[in-house]
């Protein structure tokens, strides 16, 4: 192999264990190889053993594959045979044995690792366990439940409630602040000093109204304009101003009134149609400001009583050691800052530490690292940043260009900072083995022109080089589809079709691509793998591919509540959980649980059937139809649910409709059997938790999809699985395929609002 354009960085990274070392690696440059070597290195030249080292990178499977790389490299020096480096082969051979008690882990397993060495000193009972994701999701919708509950009922904090409601927000918004800030209970400040709510400027709001009105008598010239049309509007919320007789009435004349600026009108139809503009404009900031002074007001209240019920509930978690993931970092970070002499016993056990994936690591994170590494315990608030490091003890390995888990609190300040304030030495990997040459040059081409280095926020481009030879007369980059002018559904079918045609084409062409040791083979939907933004693009990708017959597997998290068959099966619980629900029902009337057709529908509302299944059909409603007796088996269902549990009804919606018998039929089976089973074991996890409510666990099934949770659908890897896979961008990140097909680029990114965050962050 000839030596690669960065041989002297990756030789420095191998060699070079008294200095500390910032390696930036591109997509592609085989870090996790350096990282490997870099241990190998480190154990075999006799500086340390294995038991003593931690090496920590960002996922289980990521750790599983570092610990698998780095016992084949030192199986790979044991086994050697030169007798010039027999101290090496002994070393090695004893770091076999300590394979399985080293530190290779994700940096929660480091967590836990070290609070389980040291639970009295941050008040942990010795047996906290960490709560599964449904548990904790369900402890914090009952601690949610109970501090709504005790809002209500406090006399004091009806003006603020009362505010919010009324202007428009309502439960739900206010729980999304209580998840931002309780998933960080180390940012929460001690106490929170709500102000008073501010005075209510209802009659300046109307005064502006008064102003406008005013100048429409006195300026307007024809009453058929625009703008005059506009102005005319405006008299029902003035009137509403005037007559509020309460502070309620008030409240909700003052959110009621619609934006105030206008562009309309014509210039001949007024004296001085700008001046009466620029009036609209500035009563509308006026109007704007009232609203979001009582708004804020309204959540400074309600955010002081969030975050004093965060950090009592953080408290009880640890006390009752109980802890949810994020906790097992607040806690560790609190044993190394707090208490010097569990911090230097750490210190004295794990004396390297290298961190993968740093480009996604938060403030707090980084913290843990550099006082598992720093020379002597630091001083009471000293910030990470100003730790000085024993030499060599870190490394640190990332590429910022792949900082992807913003939502998870990752921060390229702390990236930054890092490589400028802790004295490590930057080397940088640039020669990429993924990619063909001409994928590369279009990556280089795109990025440096999209990727200008704005610090803390966007990391620039840096050049890859490529490592492969070009496959000679075979095509590495193109565009799929022409593009249609069309509304939104259309253009996806268009799209999901495009995309179908191609994946066809790949395989039937026989495009090769390269299979390790044996050499170039034709191309199999295995080999194909479509990565799209979000699961809106999912339902038209996988009915375009079932129409062309080919197998596909929706691989990655956050998508699997987006299936037909999870979809299918929350619509018929939700119509057994309440009959009420003529939508839910129609839904699963029309799945194939029931397998009604939109003409036996109509015939059943014909003949005067309704959806209530509680009722006895009419006459003019055969009992022999299907949706007859569709709606007596939804009737069974439900007065039964009242003496089953929430898993036994799901269980029984499952047995009773033959749901698993029915995904027999399609073309992939043991797919759709997965994502069935899925619900199941959600819904016993949920029983598990203590719940028992139908509805309570739909609700928060719902939550799960619109909050795109991240549930790992596969139980295991399937090389074998002949499919075409779909996977998010985030699901496929370190992951590589031959042949890699973008969908969903013209989705706009969704309207999220950035995390709540309290306090500082660093």
């Amino acid at each position: 192999m000839s030596e690669t354009t960065d041989h002297a960085a990756r030789t420095r990274i191998r060699d070079a264990h008294d200095v500390g070392l910032f390696v930036e690696a591109g997509a592609g440059t085989g870090k996790t190889t350096a990282l490997v070597d870099r241990v190998v290195a480190l154990v075999a030249a006799g500086h340390g053993e294995l038991r003593h080292l931690a090496a920590i990178t960002f996922t289980d499977a990521a750790a599983a594959e570092l610990k698998d790389r780095v016992r084949a490299a030192l199986e790979t020096v044991a086994a050697g045979t030169d007798p010039t480096y027999a101290d090496a082969r002994a070393r090695a051979d004893r770091a076999l044995h300590q394979l399985d008690e080293a530190a290779l882990t994700t940096l929660h397993g480091f967590a836990q690792r070290l609070l389980s060495e040291h639970p009295f000193e941050v008040g942990l009972p010795p047996g906290f366990r960490v709560l599964e994701p449904v548990e904790a999701s369900v402890t914090f919708e009952a601690r949610w439940a109970r501090l709504v509950d005790a809002m209500f009922a406090q006399p004091a904090m009806e003006p603020a409630i009362t505010t919010w409601l009324v202007g428009g927000l309502s439960v739900r918004h206010l729980r999304r602040v209580a998840f931002d800030l309780w998933a960080y209970p180390e940012r929460l400040p001690p106490e929170v000093d709500a102000p008073p709510l501010p005075r209510l400027r209802a009659e300046e709001l109307g005064d502006a109204l008064d102003g406008l009105l005013t100048m429409r008598r006195e300026r307007c010239l024809d009453d058929d304009d625009r703008l005059a049309d506009h102005l005319d509007g405006l008299i029902p919320f003035r009137d509403a101003l005037a007559a509020a007789t309460d502070e309620i009435d008030a409240l909700a004349a003052v959110f009621a009134v619609p934006q105030l600026s206008c562009r309309r009108g014509q210039e001949k139809h007024w004296t001085g149609v700008q001046t009466v503009r620029d009036a609209c404009a500035a009563a509308d900031t006026r109007r704007q400001a009232i609203v979001d002074e009582q708004r804020r007001g309204a959540l400074a209240i309600l955010a002081a009583a969030i975050v004093a019920e965060g950090r009592v509930y953080a408290d009880d978690r640890r006390r009752e050691g109980r802890l949810e993931f994020h906790d097992l970092l607040v806690l560790a970070r609190d044993l190394l800052r707090d208490h010097p002499d569990a911090r230097s016993a750490a210190a004295a056990r794990y004396r390297w530490v290298l961190v993968d994936e740093f480009q996604d690591t938060d403030p707090l994170q980084i913290e843990i690292a550099t006082l598992l590494t720093a020379a002597e315990h630091p001083p009471p608030g000293a910030r990470w940043a100003d730790i000085a490091l024993r030499p060599g003890a870190l490394t640190l390995v990332g590429d910022p260009k792949q900082s992807i888990y913003r939502f998870r609190s990752a921060d390229l300040r702390v990236y930054h900072e890092a490589r400028e304030r802790l004295g490590l030495e930057t080397v940088a990997l640039v020669e990429n083995f993924r990619s063909a040459p001409h994928i590369l040059d279009v990556v280089n081409v795109v990025f440096d022109e999209l990727l200008t280095e704005v610090s803390g926020v966007q990391a620039g481009h840096v050049t890859l080089y490529p490592h492969r030879d070009e496959p000679a007369g075979k095509p590495t980059v193109g565009v799929i589809g022409d593009g249609v002018d069309a509304f939104m559904v259309e253009v996806r079918e268009q799209e999901a079709t495009d995309v179908a045609n191609t994946v066809r084409h790949i395989v039937d062409q026989g495009w090769l691509v390269e299979d390790g040791a044996s050499g170039w083979r034709p191309a199999l939907e295995r080999d194909v793998a479509l990565l799209i933004p979000s699961r809106t693009v999912l339902p038209a990708l996988e009915a375009a591919l079932e129409r062309a017959e080919i197998p596909v597997r929706v691989e990655s998290q956050s998508l699997v509540y987006s299936t037909a068959e999870v979809r299918d099966l929350l619509a018929v619980l939700a119509a057994v959980d309440d009959p009420t629900d003529e939508l839910s029902i129609v839904a699963a009337l029309r799945s194939p649980a029931f397998g009604c057709s939109d003409a036996d529908l109509l015939a059943h509302v014909a003949g005067g059937g309704g959806w209530d299944y509680r009722r006895e059909n009419p006459d003019a409603s055969p009992a022999a139809s299907p949706v007859a007796e569709s709606l007596h088996a939804l009737r069974e269902l439900w007065m039964h649910r009242w003496w089953r549990g929430v898993s036994e009804t799901v269980e029984a919606v499952v047995r009773e409709r033959q749901l698993l018998e029915v995904a027999a039929a399609a073309r992939r089976p043991r797919d759709r059997w997965r994502r069935v089973r899925f619900v199941m074991d959600q819904a016993r996890a949920w029983e598990d938790a203590g719940e028992t409510s139908l509805r309570g666990f739909l609700e928060w099934a719902g939550r799960q999809a619109d909050e795109g949770a991240r549930v790992n659908e596969s139980v295991a890897p399937e090389p074998d699985d002949p499919a075409v896979r779909i996977l998010t961008v985030h699901g496929a990140k370190g992951l590589e395929f031959p042949i890699v097909i973008l969908a969903g680029l013209n989705t706009v990114p969704p309207n999220q609002p950035p995390p709540v965050l309290w306090g500082p962050a660093g």
